[in-house]
């Protein structure tokens, strides 16, 4: 009996930890005058909210896949600019075309997860890695008015190299 339940239990645990997969059919995702949208085909509502004659359902949609993996960017929206050292300990430093004016800045980690968000100047355009765990980021650096974009794979080091 103790090892049905203990088989019971382990397939409980081990299906609780896969539970929020998401199959799709389709998904999309659109900006406009500062609202932003991201949609997918085939997700279980888990809420409701309604107001008026607006009515959102919400499911379990990961928009920063869309957001941040885009499968390509336009010539005319790509960001040349370079960013060093990789790996990091502490401090990322981006380089690159005539860098002015305002940037945002976003760190992610490898489950989509936004560690960091911020607008920074020109003047300073660097990133510091050293409260973040050893491992792999990306971080989406955003020029503001152009909009272009570039996005980096950064592996955080253990020692300063």
């Amino acid at each position: 009996m103790k090892k049905v339940l203990l088989f019971a239990l382990l397939t409980f645990i081990y299906n609780s930890t896969n539970a929020q997969e998401l199959i799709s059919s389709s998904s999309g995702y659109a900006e406009k005058d500062g609202n932003k949208i991201s949609w997918s085909i085939g997700e279980v509502v888990i809420g409701t909210v309604e107001s008026g004659d607006t009515k959102l359902t919400q499911g379990f949609l990961q928009p920063l896949i869309i957001d941040i993996f885009p499968t390509g960017i336009e010539e005319m929206y790509r960001l040349e600019m370079t960013a060093y050292p990789n790996p990091v300990y502490d401090k990322v430093i981006f380089k690159g075309e005539d860098p002015t004016g305002e940037y945002d800045i976003r760190l992610v980690d490898k489950t989509g997860k936004v560690l960091d968000q911020k607008g920074i100047d020109y003047r300073d355009l660097s990133l510091d890695m050293k409260k973040y765990n050893y491992g792999t980021y990306f971080i989406e650096v955003v020029q503001k008015g152009t909009n272009k974009r570039r996005i980096f794979r950064i592996i955080k080091s253990s020692k300063n190299n």
